[in-house]
């Protein structure tokens, strides 16, 4: 469907990635969703909303804010904001939705240190497998794209390389991806790494992981030092 879209009048409607957000601000963001799509042909949703941990952390350390707000952000408003187009793809029988996962859920075993982001991530992973079954044969695509590090605020990378893309580089490839598979990662890089991930043994690479995010836990943790003192 991804060359049957195009061509057509559409609104594309992008949601930025969000950082720390409370009730209020999440109850506003929703309002703004549906005023934005009140009366307009959304052709296109692309739920990029999503946040994650401000540094590795164990699961008993998360406090009941932090644990809100990443369930009320990474599902929620994910769901909600797919619940507000739905109607009107229907009524046109055309358009496509592509949710935003992670390869914390997708590609990795597991993400030890950052459970739950992983956990709401799968979500959107099973979330969006489950709406393409469903919504297939209404000529609605559901594509979940699962990219590895972006060079993004929410990754905390400054600085791109051939492993970790620019957010432009990869929304170039992004896009043109949609609506070949259900499920896809866009950038080559990240589809090689997957692959090397996979015939890897998985004790192996839970422990790899476990090591790095107990890494930046002990460097998140001396950052908050510092700023006490």
């Amino acid at each position: 469907m991804g060359g049957g879209v195009v061509g057509e009048q559409m609104v594309l409607l992008a949601l930025a990635s969000l950082g720390v957000i409370y009730l209020l601000k999440l109850a506003l963001l929703l309002l703004q969703g549906v005023w934005a799509v009140t009366g307009l042909e959304v052709g296109i949703l692309i739920n990029n909303v999503g946040m994650s941990y401000p540094y590795a952390r164990f699961f008993h350390e998360l406090d009941s804010e932090l644990m809100s707000n990443l369930i009320r952000v990474n599902i929620d408003v994910t769901t909600r904001m797919v619940q507000l187009v739905l109607p009107g793809m229907l009524q046109r029988k055309r358009g496509a939705i592509i949710n935003i996962g992670s390869g914390a859920a997708s590609i990795m075993p597991a993400d030890p240190l950052y459970t739950l982001y992983a956990a709401t991530k799968a979500f959107v992973d099973q979330f969006s497998r489950s709406l393409y079954v469903e919504y297939k044969h209404s000529g609605i695509d559901v594509q979940c794209q699962v990219p590895l590090y972006v060079a993004t605020k929410m990754a905390k990378i400054k600085r791109a390389s051939l492993t970790v893309p620019s957010a432009n580089t990869y929304a170039k490839v992004a896009l043109r991806s949609i609506g070949y598979e259900p499920r896809c990662t866009p950038y080559w890089v990240h589809s090689c790494i997957w692959w090397l991930i996979s015939v890897l043994p998985e004790p192996l690479i839970d422990t790899m992981r476990l090591r790095m995010n107990l890494d930046i836990r002990r460097r998140g943790l001396l950052k908050d030092a510092q700023k006490k003192e």
